[in-house]
């Protein structure tokens, strides 16, 4: 390591400690300003006056506990099969600290960790980078970029798997541009592999860097077939020494189903399996994220919960007159009226009426939301494959990242908290435009575009195609490989205008 790298390395740990603890610092100030009775709200709200509060808390902080308990490592001991509903890395690593810390203590040095954690990933960020372009100010820039992103901060105050993902990617990506440099080493590979599937057993998406592993160990071994067998053979093995005891250890707690990565049996909210056929339609004409099926039932359940004070008809009026006009493509009002009141009914004898077979109506509310689905395709499927595709695409690009800043809450007519999400929605645009300004230098940077791109393009199908699904949570751990793409373009963009000003 040269001495100047190694000054370099420090001040970026000493940066991004000091910016974690800063941006947080001011975070949890607008959230205590807010919200001064503390009353339990989504990224709004604390635990035990450290960590963040997250819906999602629930997934991660219980299997510990209930391992203590029952001797079962399961998110909840009353549920089937949920010892394989989330993958296990978060919650062990958060089960360490309730182990050493307790209950309480746990959340406020989890913190401490996550944020060592991420200073150390922003200096392997910088090395891999580096690694990769020989450019130390592309590493510097890439390194900055991905921890002065105040989200990436905020998250090692969380206790979820955002806060731990993107930093295990950064490591993979290090480990990764070792593989570059002595693609014969067998250790790297193997180590390279070990990674791989730790990131994967901390957050599924990771595994969608599959397509990139594969260019790696085919371009670093020149495409050599016998070399990129054997370096994959070795990545394997790698890789198997996570992912092996854990899928041997699901196909016994699931009495025989092969699970590498996490499952869910039905659905996965337990909100039953409606509201998923609901979900569905809903993806056909716009994201579920941004039109809820979960907001839709809860209106349902909570009506019904407080003895109807709203007739059942009435409240799936309410909900069908704010359905959009392209809700309605392939469906009459009718049609979706009738599948609505199924599926209130549904919840009426599911969740209220204590019976124990629901499995009729629970059929029944499934097929008519199914049809729905179904009817809108036959009606028009450039809106199913092409447009609502674009749409779901566009809400990843053109977005700012700030869902779990409090501090940029009711930003309208405030000129610090525009600017601030202005600067977070323009970096997030064009990290993405670089994938397309790099093609211009494609022979230059044809390692690192490749890799980026195809785990950014496996994660976009997979978000747009199959999950039909997408939160700012999702594009995470995309953060190190999309932030050194910008890098890279700023640098070359700067080059280039030095060209043109003859400077």
């Amino acid at each position: 390591m040269k001495k100047e790298h190694r000054k370099i390395a420090i001040c970026l740990l000493i940066i991004s400690l000091c910016y974690t603890y800063l941006v947080n610092c001011v975070n949890i100030h607008h959230i205590k300003k807010e919200n001064p009775q503390n009353l339990q709200n989504n990224a709004r709200s604390l635990v035990y006056n450290s960590t963040i509060y997250s819906i999602d808390n629930y997934w991660y902080v219980n299997n510990i506990k209930n391992f203590i308990s029952s001797g079962r490592f399961t998110v909840d001991t009353t549920k089937k099969n949920y010892e394989v509903r989330r993958t296990p890395v978060y919650p062990i690593f958060y089960g360490l600290h309730y182990m050493a810390f307790g209950e309480e203590k746990s959340y406020y040095f989890i913190r401490f960790t996550q944020a060592i954690i991420l200073a150390l990933a922003t200096v392997f960020l910088f090395f891999a980078v580096f690694n990769f372009t020989q450019n130390k100010y592309i590493s510097l820039g890439a390194a900055l970029l991905y921890c002065l992103q105040p989200g990436v901060a905020i998250s090692a105050y969380f206790t979820n798997s955002e806060s731990l993902s993107s930093e295990l990617v950064c490591f993979l990506l290090y480990s990764l541009s070792l593989c570059k440099l002595q693609p014969e080493n067998k250790k790297r590979w193997l180590f390279f592999g070990f990674l791989f599937a730790l990131g994967a057993l901390c957050r599924p998406t990771v595994i969608f860097l599959a397509p990139s592993c594969l260019f790696a160990v085919l371009y670093f071994n020149r495409w050599d077939l016998k070399k990129s067998i054997f370096s994959a053979i070795l990545f394997c093995f790698g890789a198997a020494v996570l992912f092996l005891p854990w899928t041997i250890r699901n196909y016994f707690v699931t009495n025989g189903d092969v699970v590498l990565l996490e499952k869910y049996y039905g659905d996965p909210m337990d909100y039953g399996m409606p509201n998923i056929y609901l979900r569905k339609w809903i993806a056909c004409w716009i994201n579920p994220a941004d039109y809820s099926s979960e907001r839709i039932s809860n209106t349902m359940r909570a009506n019904i919960a407080l003895n109807e004070p709203a007739a059942k008809e009435a409240v799936v009026d309410s909900l069908i007159s704010a359905l959009p006009p392209k809700a309605y493509i392939g469906n009459h009002k009718p049609e979706i009226r009738k599948a609505y009141l199924d599926i209130y009914e549904f919840y009426r004898v599911k969740h209220f009426a204590q019976q124990s077979n629901t499995d009729s109506i629970e059929t029944v509310a499934s097929n008519n939301l199914r049809q729905l689905k179904t009817n809108f395709i036959k009606r028009s499927p450039l809106d199913y494959y092409i447009i609502t595709p674009i749409l779901f695409a566009k809400s990843v690009i053109f977005q700012s990242n700030s869902t779990s800043l409090s501090f940029v809450d009711n930003y309208h007519g405030d000129c610090l908290k525009i600017f601030i999400k202005g600067i977070l929605y323009l970096i997030n645009v064009l990290s993405f435009l670089s994938v397309f300004f790099l093609l211009f230098y494609l022979r230059k940077y044809a390692d690192i575009y490749w890799l980026s791109v195809l785990y950014i393009a496996c994660t976009f199908f997979v978000i747009i195609y199959i999950l039909q699904y997408f939160e700012n949570r999702y594009t995470v751990p995309l953060y190190p490989f999309m932030y050194t793409l910008l890098s890279v373009s700023i640098y070359e963009m700067y080059v280039l205008v030095r060209k043109w000003l003859n400077f």
